[in-house]
């Protein structure tokens, strides 16, 4: 008998809290529980944690961590991948959809997520012809708000219609109550993958990331931030044309709203997908929004220009662990400023330049040319650390991309009068060629003329003292031949 047994206290076995803390049964005690908290307001939620507390403070501190977005501890993670991976392996037939939806005949898997799959799908009806995406919420994910955050996502996409933005299609419910609705399909390829794999260079990197500003532009134009922007959120597709097949056409698509949200005239939220667990990619959030403040479009133009950074640059700004929700929030926080490109690529070793500057079909010396300054200046002012710092909207950087391509001065690089005179001369080099020449050959014609004057005009003084001095000649010897002859002979010339 174990020595021990008489002091401790029975346990109660109706008592949930005094329930294992490991495997499922632990998964189970937190589910119910989170659920409850997310329908009490920040007051009711401190109370219910500090009463908790007092019983189970292991439990109490999961559920905050949880509720804050922060990652869980190691052991619960560890004890929470395994169930994850049960849980993705018990989606079986009867989650998976077969047959006609809708108007929609579903073909194969494409895609899978927290808020369920993505089919292939092609027109049924006879109608028209069209291929599309077709996102059904999970079986598993059926309660209330999951489905509101499903349908929320479905709003989102309803109200946007613009060439950069994968728009939706079709959406109803199925005949098992769950809602699905068919969007744009992009056959396209992450940006950064389908950048390298092109080996595109800086100006034509540049200008996708134009593309990509309208689309994120009209999102916001439209009261929605995305929230999410990532490479694996933004996919190039190129369709090849011309008589040789020489022409190519890019065009960028944003995808996944699927954490947006979208505000009113004013700002205030009139609803977000999945908004109670401040959901973010670590790597790509901004520091308000690890921090779990109010996120506005300029969180989306600092996600954006973590995207450009890594796009142009071909490394991210911050050496991280993006597994942790902490060391980025501290990274993001703290590194401040970040680092210029130019000079985070300039850090690298010598083999590791030549292996950015060849997928970007250049030299490491003219890669670097590329970043510095104007380039630098651009990023830099996407990823300032506080909002007001940044540019006023997307509008501010894609305009600045603009004008760096055009070789027009940039807003972001503070230059005087001589920044401007470089840009005009790098914009004009021939007609600044040609003016030099043509200032040079009149300077010259003017110097010749202006000598060729000054040597006439001394030809022309000497000519007058020479005549002068012969006139007084002639007078000299008229006076003393005329002497000579008498006054008589010179009153009779008189």
């Amino acid at each position: 008998m174990d020595p021990d047994a008489s002091s401790r206290a029975p346990e109660d076995p109706a008592d949930p809290v005094s329930e294992p803390t490991t495997g499922s049964a632990d998964w189970e005690r937190v589910e119910p529980l989170l659920d409850e908290l997310l329908d009490l307001d920040s007051t009711s939620q401190e109370t219910y944690l500090d009463r908790l507390s007092r019983d189970d403070q292991a439990l109490a501190e999961r559920l905050l961590e949880l509720l804050d977005g922060e990652e869980p501890d190691e052991r619960l993670r560890e004890e929470l991948d395994p169930l994850l991976g049960q849980a993705l392996d018990a989606l079986d037939d009867r989650e998976t959809v077969r047959g006609r939806v809708g108007s929609w005949q579903i073909g194969e898997e494409i895609g899978r997520g927290g808020m369920g799959r993505v089919y292939r799908a092609v027109r049924a009806d006879g109608q028209y012809q069209q291929s599309v995406a077709l996102k059904v919420m999970g079986e598993r994910l059926g309660d209330r708000l999951a489905r509101r955050r499903f349908l929320n996502e479905r709003q989102i996409l309803a109200r946007l219609s613009h060439a950069n933005v994968a728009g939706l299609v079709d959406g109803g419910v199925l005949d098992d109550g769950r809602p699905y609705f068919a969007m744009e399909l992009v056959e396209g390829s992450p940006l950064l993958a389908f950048a390298d794999e092109k080996r595109l260079p800086i100006r034509e990197r540049i200008e996708l990331l134009i593309q990509l500003c309208s689309g994120i532009e009209y999102a916001h134009r439209n009261l929605i931030i995305h929230r999410d922007i990532k490479p694996s959120n933004i996919l190039v597709t190129e369709t090849t044309f011309g008589s040789e097949g020489d022409e190519n056409l890019r065009l960028v698509k944003l995808l996944d709203f699927g954490i947006a949200k979208m505000t009113d005239r004013d700002g205030t939220t009139t609803f977000q997908t999945l908004g109670e667990f401040r959901p973010m990619t670590f790597e790509y959030a901004s520091p308000e929004q690890l921090r779990g403040d109010d996120v506005t479009t300029s969180s989306d133009l600092y996600s954006l220009g973590l995207v450009a950074y890594e796009l142009l640059a071909g490394l991210p700004p911050f050496d991280t662990n993006s597994e942790s929700l902490s060391s980025v929030a501290r990274v993001a926080d703290h590194s401040n400023p970040a680092p210029f490109a130019s000079e985070r690529v300039g850090a690298l070793t010598p083999a590791e330049i030549d292996a950015l500057a060849e997928v970007r079909s250049t030299t490491p010396r003219q890669l670097q040319r590329a970043l510095r300054t104007e380039l630098d200046d651009i990023l830099a002012k996407c990823l300032r650390k506080r909002p007001e710092h940044r540019y006023d909207s997307v509008v501010g950087l894609r305009r600045d991309l603009e004008r760096h391509l055009d070789g027009l001065p940039v807003h972001a690089t503070r230059g005087g009068t001589l920044y401007r005179i470089q840009k005009w001369f790098a914009r004009n080099r021939l007609a600044a060629v040609a003016g030099t020449i043509g200032l040079v050959a009149l300077t010259l014609g003017l110097t010749g003329v202006l000598l060729q004057a000054r040597a006439t005009a001394g030809q022309r003084d000497r000519a007058v003292a020479a005549e002068r001095r012969a006139n007084t000649v002639n007078r000299f010897l008229l006076d003393e031949v005329l002497g000579a002859a008498g006054p008589e002979r010179a009153r009779g010339r008189t």
